[in-house]
């Protein structure tokens, strides 16, 4: 099931993305944010078949405990912390280089997106949501686009 919103809604939670963060009504844990190379789309034009060219994790930092229901891609936020997953570059892979800072990616034209792996914080517990899928386009002329995509557990 696609949305073409940028909100999806379910009975117990809902993410947003714009170009500048995400945000939530449950307190976010970690997520992945990956810059996409796309070989095909679908009739809706959305990506069928892509890779996930670079990928960075955002998650809490070590002995953080401030959840945040809204984080901004180029704000810091101190109890947060981005590490590259793969490919890394020589320089990206300490473990704390990203910490309390922003995104290392800078957002280009006619490019995708990706936000998947969201986790999030509930009470005593880490939930993940494996399901859901965020799609980002920035096309031609500089306009943000962002696509909730829900697939239902089988």
């Amino acid at each position: 099931m696609l949305l073409s919103l940028s909100t999806l809604l379910t009975s117990c939670y809902f993410y947003k993305a714009t170009g500048t963060y995400i945000k939530s009504n449950r307190k976010i844990q970690s997520f992945e944010f990956s810059t996409l190379l796309v070989d095909s789309l679908n009739k809706d034009g959305f990506p069928e078949k892509y890779k996930k060219d670079t990928t960075y994790q955002c998650g809490m930092a070590p002995y953080s405990y401030h959840h945040l229901k809204k984080i901004y891609f180029k704000k810091a936020a101190e109890s947060y912390t981005w590490l590259c997953q793969s490919p890394c570059k020589k320089e990206e892979q300490a473990a704390d280089l990203f910490k309390g800072k922003t995104l290392p990616v800078e957002f280009s034209k006619d490019r995708w997106y990706l936000i998947d792996t969201i986790q999030y914080y509930s009470g005593n517990s880490y939930n993940l949501i494996q399901w859901f899928y965020v799609f980002i386009y920035i096309d031609k002329q500089g306009e943000f686009h962002s696509y909730s995509w829900y697939t239902p557990a089988p």
